[in-house]
């Protein structure tokens, strides 16, 4: 048997290698995007940490109050929350006001992550303490009797200039503004005076965080007694402190008394 010698074509230039390539990668449509798998979004949340997330967008409340509304348990909630943190969405925000209640809001990480993804991010007037303390106040007064009404932008107080935290209207059409008084007493004292005189008001309510709160009010309620018009007929103004008015068993249909009629 005779086998022929194997025979090999030259080896071609590196130039000439160089110019087949060029060739090739000119008449290719791909990218290098297209190569690789496309990367996930680093900031996605799902689960516990999606639920705690949308609570505190739309909610102030304290830990154990979510825990609830969740009906989760606090360990649960805590890894939940840990998660949060870790991503920059959310921050603590302790109240030295209220006992060292610590409350939770949004970064500018997370609010900026909930429009992108289309999620309600609530807006509150003055801060989470504020609107934690009015909602139990309304929570507290509504349980007395279904048919009070609260509303956040009233009409009567659009007519006079002001801006109460709430406008608690009775059945009988009485009216009550709801003050939460928690910094600069001075501007509250003046502006609970103001309430007092407008028409169609017929109490005012203002609660404090604390004891020490309601006693600098007092004060300034006193400083401002000689200010404005004393023509006018001034309203009853009832204070409060929040662990006063909001303890159980605290009696708010005694406190309303007359209005009820």
């Amino acid at each position: 048997m005779r086998v022929d010698e194997l025979s090999f074509p030259p080896p071609p230039e590196p130039a000439a290698l160089e110019a087949m390539a060029q060739a090739f990668l000119a008449q290719s449509t791909w990218t290098e995007e297209t190569v690789g798998h496309k990367p996930q979004p680093e900031l996605a949340i799902t689960g516990d940490s999606l639920k705690v997330f949308q609570r505190i967008a739309e909610h102030a409340e304290p830990i154990p109050d979510r825990c609830n509304a969740l009906e989760m348990d606090r360990a649960q909630e805590l890894r939940a929350r840990a998660v949060l943190e870790e991503k920059g969405f959310i921050a603590p925000v302790e109240q030295t006001l209220a006992h060292g209640i610590v409350f939770y809001v949004l970064t500018e990480k997370g609010s900026e992550w909930a429009r992108q993804n289309n999620f309600k991010v609530k807006q509150f007037k003055s801060g989470p303490l504020h609107e934690h303390l009015l909602n139990r106040v309304e929570k507290a007064i509504g349980v007395t009797n279904t048919k009070f009404t609260f509303q956040r932008n009233s009409q009567i107080a659009r007519e006079h200039g002001l801006e109460p935290d709430s406008v608690l209207r009775f059945p009988g059409g009485q009216r009550a503004i709801i003050e939460i008084c928690c910094t600069n007493m001075d501007y509250e004292a003046r502006n609970l005076r103001r309430e007092q005189s407008v028409d169609g008001v017929d109490m005012v309510l203002a609660v404090t965080p604390n004891a020490r709160v309601k006693k600098a009010l007092a004060q300034a309620l006193e400083k401002c007694a000689g200010e404005g018009s004393t023509s006018a007929t001034l309203k009853p103004l009832l204070l409060f402190e929040a662990g006063e008015c909001l303890a159980k068993g605290f009696d708010w249909a005694e406190v309303l008394g007359g209005l009820f009629q």
